[in-house]
């Protein structure tokens, strides 16, 4: 237990030090960099003063707030048995990278006109190299403890298969990790047989008593479920009574895509198997929270455009200036989509004289040239013009800026494969793979793996990709939204 309360204090530590480099690099930044003559120098500090303005206490606190959102979802704060130098540090920057982004877009909101480029990217390059290096000689302060004996956890390895091996010379060789392993429990032998160093300690029937007169910190399960499962039961039973804490695998059922996590429900425990990021509730949050900071600005910034658009609609075709739409969305839920109508009155009905002119495989209906489009609407379509009313879409927690692009319900119910209603299991956005990697190029199984693609690899930072090359695909006139 005090193991665990250590692993526990020291997560806290390193939030708690990422919290001051962040604050203490930025307050660098902001007195080294500004490009504010000498004399305003003070003013710097307002940003960081309680007396001055309650604003300036207020955007800290939100950027603090979401800070620790950010590390916790590139798993800067998550226990883990592997660990690579170079992937360290590029989640670093990369988490870094959105909280600039977020310092960035806050102090616009804000109208914080002295975070200026060049703070913003000194904050970038100082606070990524800061953090990192905290982290790093933390890692070897704790590598040179554990190396000489202190701060190990006495463990042992219920079960002497292919599976107790690989796990006892996995942990032999990454000692920074500290534990001590000091041997199996298990009935009988495999055939490779156990290392001369971590002999059989006992029977499992004898496991009670060895635990009863040995120093044991935690206990690793490694038996078969399907033929050891009562076995298995009184050896967490007899771990249980003398508290000692056990570690079972999850992945009794590997498919191969599904990822496990356990969970409580009303205090009942359960092990869950999906797909994404879904049920990470903090990379959700984070995903919600940029949604919103960003379709806002966005449709503030688009008003006059919008007011422009809708009138050039009115005055050149009969009918309503928006066209709804219903559209399948995050788990099949039905909404109403929203963009600038760019086809004549009564388009859908038309439609079916128009199916046997389909220029794209699968259930997708698509016509380059569609001869139902208007004039003004076949420029909105090439500049995704008609796309940017889907922002309120976006306000409202229909759609996302990134993800599967919501698809008709005509076209939903043309689908036959069960594996493709998996792009069903995010919230749709306004442009994806799909719209960057071109919409109709592809085949209909090749543009639904780009769905599930960007699910199962999803990140703030793929998000900022697709939108970055979204933006030079509208510029190039591809439509791309």
């Amino acid at each position: 237990m005090m193991q665990h309360l250590r692993r526990k204090i020291l997560l806290e530590l390193y939030k708690l030090a990422d919290l001051v480099i962040m604050v203490c690099v930025l307050a660098f930044c902001m007195i080294f960099f500004s490009e504010l003559p000498k004399e305003e120098i003070q003013s710097l500090f307002a940003f960081f003063s309680v007396k001055i303005k309650l604003v300036n206490v207020i955007l800290l606190g939100m950027i603090v707030a979401v800070w620790r959102g950010i590390f916790s979802t590139f798993g800067l704060y998550r226990s883990r048995f592997t660990f690579k130098v170079g992937d360290d540090f590029l989640n670093i920057w990369k988490a870094v990278g959105i909280g600039t982004m977020l310092i960035a877009t806050l102090s616009f909101f804000f109208d914080r006109q002295n975070i200026t480029i060049s703070i913003l990217v000194s904050f970038w390059l100082i606070c990524s190299s800061a953090i990192f290096l905290s982290r790093f000689l933390i890692r070897k302060f704790l590598f040179q403890v554990r190396k000489h004996g202190r701060n190990l956890r006495h463990i042992i390895v219920i079960g002497s298969g292919k599976r107790g091996q690989a796990l006892a010379a996995f942990l032999t060789k990454r000692e920074e990790l500290g534990y001590k392993l000091l041997g199996f429990v298990d009935d009988k032998v495999e055939a490779n047989g156990v290392t001369q160093a971590h002999a059989l300690l006992c029977k499992l029937d004898e496991l009670p008593e060895f635990l009863g007169k040995t120093v044991v910190d935690e206990v690793f399960i490694t038996l078969p479920m399907k033929s050891y499962y009562n076995k298995i039961s009184e050896v967490m039973e007899a771990c249980e009574q003398q508290g000692i804490p056990v570690h079972m695998p999850l992945n009794f059922f590997s498919t191969g895509i599904s990822k496990t996590k356990p969970v409580l429900l009303e205090g009942m425990p359960f092990v869950v198997r999906y797909t994404g990021r879904d049920l990470d509730l903090k990379a959700m949050f984070l995903k919600r929270t940029i949604d919103i900071i960003f379709s806002s600005i966005l449709i503030v910034l688009f008003l006059p455009v919008f007011s422009v658009i809708a009138l050039i609609i009115k005055l050149t075709s009969s009918g309503p200036v928006l066209f709804l739409q219903k559209r399948v969305g995050y788990n099949k839920r039905v909404f109403r989509l929203l963009k600038f109508r760019t086809m004549v009155k009564d388009a859908e009905v038309l439609q079916a004289e128009y199916e046997h002119l389909n220029e794209v495989d699968g259930p997708i209906f698509k016509i380059k040239d569609d001869p139902r489009t208007t004039k003004v609407g076949k420029f909105l379509r090439k500049t995704s013009l008609d796309e940017l009313p889907q922002l309120f879409n976006v306000l409202m927690g229909d759609m996302s800026l990134v993800g599967p692009r919501p698809l008709p319900i005509r076209d939903v119910n043309l689908f036959e494969a069960h594996w493709h209603k998996r792009r069903f299991s995010v919230r749709p956005g306004m442009t994806g793979l799909w719209q960057i990697n071109g919409r109709n190029k592809a085949e209909f199984d090749k543009l639904i793996k780009y769905d599930l693609e960007y699910i199962d690899n999803w990140s703030p930072w793929l998000d900022m990709n697709i939108m970055l090359k979204t933006v030079g695909a509208v510029m190039e006139g591809d439509g791309a939204m």
